[in-house]
């Protein structure tokens, strides 16, 4: 909104005490003008500038002064300090800036602000501003059943191991924008950080894309999954899940917002320092087969400290029973079917020969990275030989194998649940929520993906070369024997 007020032009006389009454005169009748910018609705963290023109009738440098910030609903008002040139008759345009903060509101008020002209005989101009507006923060909150993190392949021979890296290791890049209108932007705010059978995952933006965020984990003792048998059972297979996020999206523009992943909203009781952890839970592949040979306690709720609650595996199910009803043979109500879409994220868990390369199974999503070496012991009676390595993408030129992947889950809420505001944004799918997946191969840094693997086995006399694939969506590795075992290996 802009309004003008046109200020006539000073009397300038000859004579010194004539000049100086006229000085006195015009100051004491010193012209005053009202505005009223509305600074209409805008979103969140964007800021929003008004200006109000006011024709000057003489040539001069106009100094603007302004007592302080007025702090309102929302954010601050006020105006810049300094002077602003007006060659000659002008405008003299007048900005108005509301700077805002997180927490929205609607506001009205007003302020006065003076500026006068450098030149000795103008009066100061006060300007009086009648601001309004209101700052938006619209957000909208979902909670899918669950984002699988992370897998770990069963590796060959009876004393192997495999794991996560002992150092931080980049792990998937997931985008949640399919979910929304194809004209809508989002960009990753921030994540979360959980800890689960030893391994510490979280989350951050994506190198080079603001849209997507990539699962980081580390563990502590490097290997989390053991082979018993010589050859790979891959049922053993192990699916990390975070188990219930939050997922919050705030709208910052008519197509565009920010989203963050928080934890469960059905966490209950004190929390430590008031922080909810993350729910992460893991089970083999044949557990979520039958869950009947889940663990209880994984199905129920988790309780991390006294008093507390975290969603167990149950929450996934869709006839979950209350923990005081849950057995090992009912498994809390859960059946196949309601892990039934998450097993084939693990697109090795039907395979049954050792030989059976992941590449041919899939070869954008499994890429040949080295091989090692498996041995036994030379005579009876010695221990099983243990072999540890490092894997690592390191020495690969980063490349996209693949447009990506993606899969969809059920919610426990929908969007919409708990938000504020007059969210905007276009959901495209009600019913379920998409995560998409990148799929790429070595690094464009020297770190690169590592984890840890022991190769290692009793059997007397075994030698055998093991091939090693690296998993281009969760950056873990899987295992293949690039011809059939020698009879000492099996």
């Amino acid at each position: 909104m802009k309004s003008t007020m046109v200020i006539p032009p000073p009397r300038i006389r000859v004579s010194l005490g004539i000049a100086l009454l006229a000085i006195f005169t015009v100051a004491a009748h010193a012209q005053r003008v009202s505005v009223s910018p509305n600074f209409g609705s805008f979103y969140g963290t964007t800021s929003g500038t008004q200006t109000v023109n006011v024709f000057v009738g003489a040539p001069g440098e106009f100094q603007i002064s302004q007592n302080q910030a007025v702090n309102v609903p929302g954010g601050t008002i006020e105006m810049p300090t300094g002077w602003t040139n007006i060659s000659g008759h002008g405008t003299f345009t007048i900005p108005i800036q509301f700077y805002p903060n997180s927490s929205g509101g609607t506001f009205s008020g007003s302020f006065t602000a003076t500026y006068t002209n450098s030149e000795n005989y103008s009066q100061p101009l006060y300007v009086t501003v009648n601001y309004s507006g209101e700052n938006m923060v619209p957000t909208a909150n979902a909670s899918p059943k669950y984002q699988v993190l992370s897998i770990l392949y069963i590796a060959p021979g009876n004393a192997s191991t495999s794991g996560f890296s002992t150092s931080q290791s980049e792990g998937a890049t997931t985008s949640i924008s399919q979910n929304f209108s194809n004209s809508e932007t989002l960009a990753f705010n921030y994540g979360f950080l959980g800890v689960d059978n030893g391994v510490t995952f979280g989350s951050s933006q994506s190198q080079g894309d603001s849209s997507s965020y990539t699962t980081s984990y580390q563990t502590t003792s490097g290997s989390q999954l053991a082979s018993t048998q010589q050859k790979m059972d891959h049922t053993q297979d192990q699916i990390y899940l975070l188990v219930d996020p939050t997922v919050t999206v705030t709208q910052t523009g008519s197509a565009s917002g920010t989203y963050a992943l928080g934890p469960s909203v059905d966490a209950t009781g004190n929390f430590p320092n008031g922080t909810v952890p993350a729910d992460i839970l893991n089970s083999n592949v044949a557990g979520f087969r039958n869950p009947t040979q889940i663990p209880l306690n994984w199905l129920e709720s988790q309780i991390r400290y006294s008093g507390t609650t975290l969603p167990g595996l149950k929450s996934i199910c869709a006839n979950p029973l209350p923990d005081s009803e849950c057995t090992s043979q009912n498994a809390c109500g859960c059946t196949a079917a309601d892990f039934a879409q998450l097993i084939p994220q693990d697109e090795l868990a039907n395979v049954t020969s050792d030989t059976t390369s992941p590449s041919s199974i899939d070869s954008n999503r499994y890429v040949l990275v080295t091989s090692l070496f498996l041995q036994g012991p030379e005579q009876q009676g010695a221990a099983p030989v243990k072999n540890p390595y490092t894997v690592t993408d390191s020495n690969m030129s980063l490349e996209t194998l693949s447009n990506g992947t993606s899969y969809s889950v059920g919610y426990d809420h929908k969007f919409g649940y708990g938000g504020t505001g007059p969210f905007g944004l276009q959901i495209t799918a009600t019913d379920t929520f998409t995560y998409s997946q990148t799929e790429t191969a070595g690094t464009s840094t020297t770190t690169g993906h590592t984890a840890q693997v022991t190769l290692g086995t009793s059997d007397v006399g075994c030698g055998e070369y093991v091939d090693v694939y690296e998993d281009t969506i969760y950056h873990t590795f899987a295992y293949a024997l690039p011809q059939a075992a020698p009879s000492n290996c099996q």
